[in-house]
Protein backbone atom coordinates (compact mmCIF):
# COMPACT_ATOMS: atom_id res chain seq x y z
CA UNK A 1 0.00 0.00 0.00
CA UNK A 2 1.70 3.64 -0.91
CA UNK A 3 0.28 4.83 2.29
CA UNK A 4 2.52 2.72 4.53
CA UNK A 5 5.39 2.93 1.71
CA UNK A 6 5.27 6.91 2.35
CA UNK A 7 4.76 6.37 6.07
CA UNK A 8 8.02 3.81 6.33
CA UNK A 9 10.29 6.88 4.24
CA UNK A 10 9.43 9.24 6.04
CA UNK A 11 10.23 7.74 9.55
CA UNK A 12 13.55 6.28 7.73
CA UNK A 13 14.63 9.74 6.18
CA UNK A 14 13.19 11.78 9.30
CA UNK A 15 11.19 14.01 7.17
CA UNK A 16 7.74 15.37 8.65
CA UNK A 17 4.74 14.85 6.73
CA UNK A 18 0.87 16.21 6.57
CA UNK A 19 -1.46 13.57 7.00
CA UNK A 20 -5.36 13.79 6.41
CA UNK A 21 -6.96 11.72 9.11
CA UNK A 22 -10.26 10.27 9.56
CA UNK A 23 -11.94 9.43 13.39
CA UNK A 24 -15.67 8.40 13.70
CA UNK A 25 -17.00 11.00 11.15
CA UNK A 26 -14.35 13.86 11.56
CA UNK A 27 -11.46 14.52 9.02
CA UNK A 28 -8.17 16.58 9.61
CA UNK A 29 -5.02 17.65 8.47
CA UNK A 30 -1.75 17.02 10.75
CA UNK A 31 1.30 17.82 10.22
CA UNK A 32 3.72 15.23 11.76
CA UNK A 33 6.90 13.39 12.62
CA UNK A 34 7.09 9.80 13.16
CA UNK A 35 8.78 9.20 16.47
CA UNK A 36 7.88 5.35 16.08
CA UNK A 37 6.25 2.97 13.45
CA UNK A 38 4.24 -0.73 13.87
CA UNK A 39 2.04 -2.34 11.38
CA UNK A 40 -1.26 -0.65 12.34
CA UNK A 41 -0.29 2.63 14.57
CA UNK A 42 1.93 5.38 14.13
CA UNK A 43 3.48 7.39 16.83
CA UNK A 44 4.31 11.05 15.77
CA UNK A 45 4.58 14.53 17.38
CA UNK A 46 2.09 16.20 16.00
CA UNK A 47 2.62 20.17 15.62
CA UNK A 48 -0.98 21.09 15.67
CA UNK A 49 -1.88 19.56 18.66
CA UNK A 50 2.16 20.41 20.36
CA UNK A 51 1.83 17.24 21.85
CA UNK A 52 2.55 13.56 20.93
CA UNK A 53 -0.10 11.12 19.68
CA UNK A 54 -1.06 7.76 18.07
CA UNK A 55 -2.37 7.79 14.67
CA UNK A 56 -4.42 4.11 13.20
CA UNK A 57 -2.56 3.56 10.16
CA UNK A 58 -6.26 2.32 8.63
CA UNK A 59 -7.67 5.87 9.47
CA UNK A 60 -4.66 8.04 7.34
CA UNK A 61 -6.36 8.50 3.86
CA UNK A 62 -3.10 10.16 2.70
CA UNK A 63 0.12 11.33 2.97
CA UNK A 64 2.43 14.21 1.84
CA UNK A 65 5.79 15.47 2.29
CA UNK A 66 6.64 18.26 3.31
CA UNK A 67 9.70 20.08 3.38
CA UNK A 68 12.79 19.74 6.01
CA UNK A 69 14.28 16.86 8.15
CA UNK A 70 14.51 16.13 11.68
CA UNK A 71 16.69 14.41 14.29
Amino acid sequence: MMIDYLLRQAFEQHTPISIIYKKDSTFSQRRIKIIKLSQDTVWAYCYFRRDYRQFKIEHILSVAKTSGTYH
